[in-house]
């Protein structure tokens, strides 16, 4: 039997002789989102030179979690694979059979750090915090980005089973794991790998797995920011029939209530009912798919 790249998803796997926390680090969930799996990769290469040096706990990268979508450079094959990230008893589909294969690593874990980007235009990085206790705000703000988001399974829990079966953060704090996803910036940018690798570093750092002087060297300004903006997804708006947005949105841009989002070509309007801000506007949607996201400001 012939075995494909497609087939297999590679692991790396460090263990200190020291006890200590165990960090799950993923990159390429979706097949065109690079900046996770280059900066996995260049952590992976600093760990093998002995340029970093894990002194306790334990460190699992998984640079490419979809590996035939990367090939392929597109988002997904079958399903999108941070929708359906449980265990699948009868899998029917390539992202089933690629959950049941990664489910074990976040089983094994204490904390997950889930490295992507987005298609939207370039507004900075920022961290979705889905679960609100103590222990996730302080792994979140670990990380070092200033911006957090929050409420996401408040905006998935009431869809259907086939609609969302869960992404890689449900799947850990279903487990009683701690993680995060970090949206490293636009696919394209420069500066996504870059800040991928500050996240992941910082992560080391704020867990001790590794030592400071190795992680942080002098040419490396990797700086620790303060989280100064909280901000909350209430709504997640799918798009139904063929329409287009009112105007070119930018993602955490203010609305005011009464605005028009969206128009769809019948001509029915989407409008805001409350004030608030656009989250991830995806003006190249198709029928089917997230639209568009509102949230509120809980702390700027």
């Amino acid at each position: 039997m012939t075995h494909h790249l497609s087939d297999v998803i590679k692991a790396h796997v460090y263990r200190a002789l020291q006890d200590g926390p165990h960090l799950l680090v993923l990159g390429g969930v979706h097949g065109d989102e690079t900046c996770g799996s280059v900066a996995a990769l260049d952590i992976c290469a600093c760990l093998n030179r002995g340029e970093i040096r894990l002194v306790r706990g334990a460190l699992t990268v998984i640079p490419v979690c979809n590996p035939q979508a990367r090939i392929l450079m597109q988002r997904q094959v079958d399903m999108n694979l941070n929708r359906v990230f449980q265990h699948h008893d009868n899998p029917t589909c390539y992202e089933h059979r690629l959950a049941n294969n990664l489910v074990p690593y976040v089983q094994s874990c204490d904390y997950l750090l889930d490295l992507h980007s987005y298609g939207v235009e370039e507004c900075g990085p920022f961290v979705f915090q889905d679960y609100d206790s103590a222990a996730d705000h302080e792994f979140a703000q670990m990380i070092g980005i200033p911006t957090i988001v929050t409420g996401w399974p408040d905006i998935y829990g009431p869809l259907s089973a086939q609609e969302y079966q869960g992404d890689s953060v449900a799947c850990v704090h279903a487990h009683g794991k701690i993680g995060v996803v970090v949206e490293c910036g636009q696919h394209q940018s420069l500066q996504s790998p870059i800040i991928a690798d500050g996240c992941i570093r910082r992560a080391l750092a704020g867990l001790a797995l590794c030592e400071q002087t190795t992680l942080f060297p002098v040419s490396l300004d990797l700086p620790i920011a303060p989280t100064n903006r909280l901000i909350r997804a209430c709504q997640m708006i799918r798009k139904t029939k063929e329409g287009s947005f009112s105007r070119p949105w930018k993602n955490f841009e203010s609305v005011s209530a009464g605005t028009v989002i969206a128009q769809y070509e019948d001509g029915e309007e989407l409008i805001a009912q409350k004030d608030g801000l656009i989250l991830l506007p995806k003006a190249a949607a198709h029928i089917g798919q997230e639209w568009y996201y509102l949230g509120k400001v809980l702390l700027s």
